[in-house]
């Protein structure tokens, strides 16, 4: 190993350039990254020194989406990463008619001991074979990254930065078009090319692949990202960074054991029992947060009070995780007849008299003025905003506090850090960062990033602020907390730190930070529409049988109470469902429908009972029909009968009051004219003659008989009359001119 001497005056010229072209696009970058190469003392390995590798391949007939390097892209950086990642940025590009590398495991933080470990899945999507081929895993230990810029092109495979240091190799099999095969780098931590990074931070990591075609070579850019610990660095205080993560339920499910007592018995239940979640997610998450003390956890007050113990929580958001964001775009009206009264998501009914604890969430949308407006009246003082609430900025990483003056009161939106957080919530920078379609890659990404933050300014006084969506893989949160907990350069600090630090922006420069769109897509707004819709009718409805259908009238008073009592348990009930349904996250608008089902329940409890078909064997007869009642108490109905025949007719009304758990019997008369056939359609109404429950058909055959003395006579008449008309045609005399 031989060692070339630094050029102090190379390195001083280098380091003013790289500054020069800190804001000159990729070319600028590309450059950069060249003479600061150059610059920097370089280490030389033979072959003699190459680490000890251990690798594996197996071989699979099916391809699977990975990023390559070989696809073309336009993308292009602007003055800064965060402001290069694209809105609508997916985590990388299906492997088309290419050879593709995909990071399935990769070391977030490279430490005195720890080594370096890279698993990787090769795709082979062309429609050729490709032979056994090496896989590479390189660096240049002595690289700096110098702006965002740089990291950026770097990720998009656009900076030219050179990796001669292998860190090690793996043999891979011969595939076949559409195979994959995975392979596995694991470098020790005495390795040459480890050792000889002698600065903390993110250093440059190319995945090569070559099977001695240029068709089947792929590369797939990443970063390695040193430690303090055992290398050289200045003592300068570390990254404060705040870790939020929304403890919600996800899904709620109705408890169908809780809803069938309540429809046809008159038990008294819990309301809020009537939305239940997976109990083993709940100790999953108490796991993870006891795992993590520093994982600042924002919990739904309805989900918490679902645990057994409830666990450790920095605050609480709105009951049910309600959409405010979403809500601020409907009617308050739309509101109100669902049954939803803005004391049900409150900052005091979420915590306590003055709900100082608890902070807004952010929905499916923007904290516009109107939605932070509508929170302040509610009491909500501190919001947590989404990652894009800072993702136009080009300023860098500063504490994302904005105190924002409405027409209800100052409130305080805490802005994650665009990049940071959204390589948490798993997306990639840009489609163009091939690495980051994997979660090891983001994880990669995001370690390299916060370190270059630090670096960037070392001595900045700033809190940045990380969030987890509400539907996170738990797994995905421990790993990425693990790994900023391993990180040296990185302090996790606690929710009240974040709320207490300096304010980055008031008055009107915090006013214009707002943004001027909703941000609720149109079928999001649609949904949450439709749900508001529905558990309006569901009201309504549920509010007509007790108005319309249940007998109070006549009724002691105790049962009268009783039915009282019990129909304000069912709406309970339908509040419950749908204060849940209208979450931040969307995922739980089917309860909406299960609040019209509940209603629709109690008017499946009265029904016609079926009857046999009816022959009828002269001008009038009777029709029995049975009404029968699954309910506790008494109710009060009409039946509605009428035919499909003109010649067969019945009558067409008639009142019954049924009791509790019992039957009642109506009786319509039938009228025939001729004999035939014909359908009675019998359908219940309610005491303001609307429908209700499921129509009956009851089949009417009409055969006309002789039933007495009179008819008879005629018959007999009318054949005497035809015998002697007979007789006579045949015995009167003939007039000689006929």
């Amino acid at each position: 190993m031989t060692l070339r001497r630094p050029n102090h005056n190379r390195g001083t010229r280098s380091a003013a350039l790289a500054s020069l072209l800190r804001r000159a696009g990729r070319i600028g970058a590309a450059c950069a990254a060249m003479i600061c190469t150059l610059a920097a003392p370089s280490v030389a390995f033979g072959a003699s020194s190459s680490p000890a590798v251990s690798s594996s391949a197996s071989q699979s007939g099916s391809a699977s989406a990975s990023a390559s390097n070989t696809s073309n892209t336009d993308a292009t950086a602007g003055p800064d990463a965060d402001s290069a990642t694209d809105d609508d940025a997916s985590a990388g590009t299906a492997c088309t008619n290419a050879v593709c590398i995909t990071a399935d495991d990769l070391t977030p933080v490279v430490t005195s001991t720890s080594g370096y470990h890279v698993t990787v899945t090769v795709t082979n999507a062309t429609a050729d074979a490709i032979d056994p081929s090496t896989l590479n895993v390189s660096t240049n230990p002595l690289y700096t990254f110098t702006s965002r810029v740089d990291m950026q092109g770097w990720a998009e495979g656009e900076a030219s930065i050179p990796t001669r240091t292998v860190l090690g190799s793996a043999q891979v099999e011969a595939l076949a078009p559409g195979a994959t095969a995975q392979a596995q780098v694991d470098v020790t931590a005495d390795n040459a090319g480890l050792t000889a990074i002698t600065t903390w931070g993110p250093k440059p990591l190319r995945i090569s692949l070559s099977a001695g075609t240029r068709a089947a070579t792929a590369t797939l850019n990443t970063f390695l990202t040193r430690s303090t610990d055992g290398v050289r660095s200045a003592d300068t205080p570390p990254l404060n960074i705040t870790v939020a993560m929304p403890l919600t339920a996800g899904t709620w499910q109705t408890d169908d054991n809780l809803v069938t007592t309540l429809t046809t018995t008159s038990k008294d239940v819990d309301p809020q029992a009537a939305a239940v979640t997976d109990s083993q997610q709940r100790v999953a998450q108490t796991a993870l947060i006891t795992r993590h003390p520093m994982l600042q956890a924002v919990a739904d007050p309805l989900y918490l009070s679902t645990f057994d113990t409830a666990p450790r929580t920095a605050a609480v958001m709105q009951p049910g995780y309600f959409d405010i964001t979403a809500a601020a775009t409907q009617q308050q009206s739309a509101l109100e007849d669902a049954g939803i009264a803005s004391t049900d998501w409150s900052a005091a009914s979420a915590a306590g008299t003055d709900g100082g604890d608890a902070i807004a969430w952010q929905g499916q949308g923007a904290w516009t003025k109107e939605a932070l407006t509508a929170a302040a009246r509610q009491g909500y003082r501190t919001v947590i905003a989404g990652p894009d609430f800072e993702a136009s900025s080009t300023a860098i990483a500063h504490t994302g506090s904005y105190a924002v003056s409405t027409d209800a009161g100052d409130v305080t939106v805490l802005a994650p850090q665009t990049a940071l957080t959204r390589l948490a919530q798993n997306q990639a920078t840009s489609d163009a960062a091939r690495a980051e379609a994997t979660e090891a890659g983001q994880m990669a990404r995001f370690i390299a990033q916060s370190a270059f933050y630090q670096m960037e300014q070392p001595y900045a006084d700033r809190v940045l602020l990380v969030t987890f969506t509400a539907d996170a893989s738990l797994q995905r949160v421990d790993q990425m907390m693990t790994a900023m907990e391993e990180a040296s350069w990185i302090t996790l600090t606690d929710l009240d730190a974040m709320r207490a630090a300096t304010v980055y922006r008031t008055g009107d420069a915090a006013a214009k930070a707002l943004p001027s769109e909703s941000g609720v897509s149109a079928a999001a707004s649609a949904a949450f529409a439709r749900s508001l819709d529905v558990a309006s009718s569901a009201r309504r409805s549920a509010q007509r049988f007790a108005d319309n259908v249940l007998e109070t009238s006549g009724v002691p008073a105790a049962s009268a109470q009783s039915a009282q009592r019990w129909m304000e348990r069912v709406g309970a009930v339908q509040h419950a469902l749908i204060v849940r349904a209208l979450d931040g996250a969307g995922g739980n608008l089917v309860l909406a429908d299960r609040t019209l089902e509940l209603a629709d329940a109690l008017f499946d409890g009265v029904r016609i009972s079926p009857s046999d078909s009816i022959n009828v064997v002269s001008e009038t007869a009777q029709m029995p029909v049975t009404v029968s009642n699954n309910h506790d108490f008494p109710v009060r109905v009409r039946v509605d009968s009428k035919t499909d025949s003109m010649q067969i007719v019945t009558s067409r009304e008639v009142e019954t009051v049924v009791p509790a758990h019992g039957e009642a019997q109506v009786t319509f008369t039938i009228r025939v004219l001729t004999s035939g056939h014909a359908t009675a359609h019998l359908t219940l109404l309610d005491a303001d003659g609307e429908r209700f429950g499921d129509d009956h058909q009851t089949h009417i055959s009409s055969k006309l008989q002789i039933s007495d003395m009179s008819g008879t006579v005629i018959i007999a008449l009318a054949v005497a009359l035809g015998v002697l008309g007979l007789w006579r045609q045949f015995h009167r005399k003939k007039d000689p001119d006929e």
